[in-house]
């Protein structure tokens, strides 16, 4: 705008230039340096924040794409019953740790497993293709116990109302 309203390097550009920096250095003199390092510390919390949460999003993401890839572009018949439950990625986004429900016998939950460690090369390169990612992090798989802790405290519970040691409440 200076340089249309007077010529480039004018004496009266120069003179706009030096009222300009004149106000705007007014103006931070105005308003203190307290709100401009209050201004700037929310900057950087808001910045670490956003990076606290990146390990949870690209954990989604990564659920998402790896429970593809194992249900439907691997063909290993050990792997039909493997359903992807969670995925925790490491602050540092270098390792991830897979839970994985898998039903069966334990033998064939050990078959499936190892079948999965086999494979995590192969399913870490399809994820890191199909999200664009340029460093994929490490896939560690582990079984997921949770259910089968659930299902475990529910029929111990089931003995122990029908033993009546326990009396269930009807509300």
């Amino acid at each position: 705008m200076a340089y249309a309203k007077y010529g480039a390097k004018s004496p009266e550009w120069w003179k706009h230039l030096k009222w300009f920096k004149h106000r705007f250095w007014k103006k931070v003199r105005d308003t203190g340096e307290r709100e401009i390092k209050q201004e700037l510390n929310d900057a950087r919390s808001d910045d670490l924040s956003k990076e606290m949460r990146r390990p949870e999003r690209l954990a989604e993401a990564l659920k998402e794409e790896i429970a593809e890839v194992v249900g439907f572009e691997m063909d290993d018949p050990r792997l039909e019953t493997v359903t992807v439950t969670d995925v925790i990625v490491a602050a540092d986004l270098r390792d991830a740790k897979v839970y994985a429900l898998i039903e069966g016998s334990e033998d064939e939950i050990d078959q499936a497993l190892k079948a999965l460690q086999h494979a995590a090369t192969f399913v870490r390169q399809q994820v890191a293709m199909n999200l664009s990612l340029r460093h994929a992090p490490l896939l560690h798989f582990v079984r997921d116990t949770a259910e089968e802790n659930a299902a475990r405290v529910g029929e111990l519970l089931q003995d122990l109302t029908s033993k009546g040691e326990i009396k269930e409440r009807t509300e």
